[in-house]
């Protein structure tokens, strides 16, 4: 409830800095894009029920199973070992079939993970099994993981993938530190251009004839 209290006003103060012309941090208009917004629609989902896995397997495995801390921070770990297999198979999933097939291939063996763990999770429960199925869940994340900030920012222009006016803003200012950077200066293009003569840092002023140093 807090949170959504806060994102309230930052909605508003990120659209009033739009309206005026100054940066953003989160630039809401990207989530007109329809790969931007579900792509982080999953994330959220991805990142939820992440967050409830780490957050409530421990307590369980302490206070139900009495298993030691190190016992239980090493069954949760087992998603480590399916996120890892399945990140380096993630690019030959996508090649096969196309990146956004990975993510939702990644999803669906995260919910057949999760419905799995929800069923047989249990007094009696071996932690082996629950382990097991942890390497399972992981390999689901690892698979969407890989692939989803690719196919979210798929359809999103270079020039606002990554909020990236700023680096290109100190990139066109970088010969004029003081100077406000212009629209201009946020293109790519001012980026690419090369400095003009009476900004370069190495120019070197003509000398008249017969003026040598020293004289």
């Amino acid at each position: 409830m807090t949170g959504l209290l806060a994102l309230a006003p930052f909605v508003a103060w990120e659209r009033h800095r739009d309206r005026i012309g100054r940066s953003a941090i989160l630039d809401l208009g990207l989530f007109g894009v329809t790969t931007f917004r579900w792509g982080n629609l999953m994330a959220l989902a991805v990142a939820v029920g992440e967050f409830g896995l780490l957050f409530v397997l421990p307590l369980f495995l302490v206070n139900v199973l009495a298993l030691s801390t190190m016992s239980a921070g090493l069954v949760p770990a087992a998603m480590a070992v399916g996120a890892s297999v399945s990140g380096a198979a993630a690019r030959h999933l996508a090649a096969k079939r196309s990146p956004s097939g990975a993510v939702v291939v990644g999803l669906l063996l995260e919910l057949v993970g999760v419905l799995a763990i929800a069923f047989v999770v249990g007094p009696a429960i071996s932690p082996w099994l629950l382990a097991l199925l942890l390497v399972g869940y992981g390999a689901g994340l690892g698979l969407a993981a890989a692939q989803l900030t690719g196919t979210t920012l798929a359809d999103i222009p270079a020039a606002k993938s990554g909020q990236g006016r700023r680096p290109r803003a100190r990139c066109a200012s970088s010969a004029r530190p003081w100077a406000r950077p212009s629209p201009r200066q946020y293109s790519p293009a001012a980026c690419r251009a090369p400095p003009r003569p009476n900004c370069s840092p190495r120019m070197r002023w003509p000398k008249a004839p017969g003026n040598r140093p020293g004289r």
